[in-house]
């Protein structure tokens, strides 16, 4: 699992440096490649939005990307580290799964996408790698809990950070 790890932070690390240009003294890679890293990074987080809860995204991505323990996670949402771990690993073990059946043509190549806000909020955490949207998120009450206490449709937009490409 440790290898894979790194192999996904790379490739995070790797699309966040093509948003915000090449790593001095390093050479920078062709156009098609920055395109291709930046649409798999997208991929990714497409399904990450579309197969697990805006809560187990966060979890996912501050475990493999920023590094937090399941100590870290277990405190933010309240559970036992045992019920934190378990929880990321279901997620994963989804993710896996809705990827496989992208390999295997059970579905079409790209996922339905969940909610466009928490895909902004997780495209915005990695390219501006910052955590704290994430964190925010994760410490949000369960949908069901938050829909049982105001008939209003729960939004992740305040939720949101700035973003980078101002035009």
């Amino acid at each position: 699992h440790r290898v894979d790890r790194r192999q996904r932070q790379m490739c995070i690390r790797d699309s966040t440096q093509t948003a915000h240009g090449a790593v001095a003294g390093s050479v920078a890679p062709s156009a098609e490649a920055d395109a291709a890293l930046a649409q798999q990074a997208t991929l990714a987080l497409r399904r990450l939005a579309a197969c697990v809860t805006p809560m187990e995204g966060a979890a996912v991505l501050l475990h493999a990307v920023f590094d937090a323990s399941h100590a870290e996670l277990a405190q933010a949402t309240g559970r036992t580290e045992a019920a934190s771990r378990q929880q990321l690993r279901r997620a994963l073990q989804r993710l896996r799964q809705a990827e496989a059946q992208a390999r295997h043509g059970d579905e079409r190549g790209e996922p339905s996408d969940g909610d466009p806000a928490v895909l902004r909020l997780y495209l915005q955490s990695l390219q501006l790698r910052d955590p704290q949207a994430l964190w925010a998120l994760l410490r949000q009450p369960p949908v069901s809990a938050m829909a049982t206490q105001r008939s209003v449709p729960v939004s992740y937009t305040h939720l949101t950070l700035p973003t980078i490409y101002s035009v």
